[in-house]
């Protein structure tokens, strides 16, 4: 299948601008874990008391300082690291693209649905939110409704705001059994 891409909406943009407040004054640390908080939890469509955020203590909001916050969503199995950077006009920019799987899941099952000739479910995994670096790939595995058949994806991440190509790299078919046929019985020893 020939490669697709999309682009995860406004992530990045979304993430500066709610971030760009956090200046000298005040606790650089706590603004900086609200702005994620409200970016994530609209972008997520969750609550923002389901997501835990935490950022450096000290947080340096000098041009050129990069720091980590570790994101939790409460119905996440593990929590994931965002990479944030403070550019020379003091605006807080990710460094690695934030998709989350949802968006990703239903993407691909529009997507796949023409070629498959019918619906398809999408799995990318448990993690609510998936963080890669430009180049890194994620997979998923998209199931045909009609008859089981399992596609494996390749979603390879080629921008920080999210955007993507894909590829279905393999097909697993399924083996229907074969009724047994009636005919004489074996001889018994």
């Amino acid at each position: 299948m020939r490669a697709r891409g999309l682009v995860f909406a406004t992530a990045v943009v979304v993430v500066v601008v709610a971030l760009a407040a956090c200046g000298d004054d005040g606790d650089p640390t706590g603004e900086a874990e609200a702005g994620v908080a409200a970016v994530l939890a609209e972008r997520l469509a969750v609550p923002i008391t389901d997501l835990g955020v935490t950022c450096p203590e000290d947080l340096d909001l000098d041009p050129g300082a990069t720091f980590g916050c570790e994101i939790l969503v409460h119905d996440d199995p593990a929590a994931v690291t965002l990479d944030l950077a403070v550019a020379d006009d003091g605006t807080i920019e990710l460094q690695r693209a934030v998709i989350p799987a949802d968006a990703a899941e239903a993407y691909l099952a529009a997507e796949l649905a023409p070629t498959a000739e019918g619906p398809v479910s999408v799995d990318c995994g448990a993690q609510r939110l998936l963080v890669r670096s430009v180049g890194e790939t994620f997979e998923c595995t998209a199931t045909r409704s009609a008859d089981a058949v399992a596609f494996h994806v390749v979603v390879n991440v080629t921008a920080v705001d999210g955007s993507v190509h894909f590829r279905v790299e393999r097909t697993t078919t399924t083996t229907v059994a074969t009724p047994p046929t009636t005919g004489p019985p074996l001889p018994t020893p």
